[in-house]
């Protein structure tokens, strides 16, 4: 079995829901989606996220 960024991203993702994190599917939070959470699609940290986890 060769590694991959697609098993290594799906690991991840089964970790972190794991840990109670939730999926967002990408297209519904695009910045051209119906839930938009990022101006741009170059904006990889998603801004309203880190001020909830900062408590902000």
């Amino acid at each position: 079995m060769s590694i991959n960024e697609d098993l290594v991203e799906q690991a991840v993702l089964a970790i972190l829901q794991e840990l109670g994190w939730r999926f967002e599917d990408p297209f519904e939070i695009a910045p051209d989606g119906p839930n938009r959470q990022r101006g741009a699609y170059g904006e990889v940290v998603l801004g309203a996220c880190w001020k909830l986890l900062l408590g902000g």
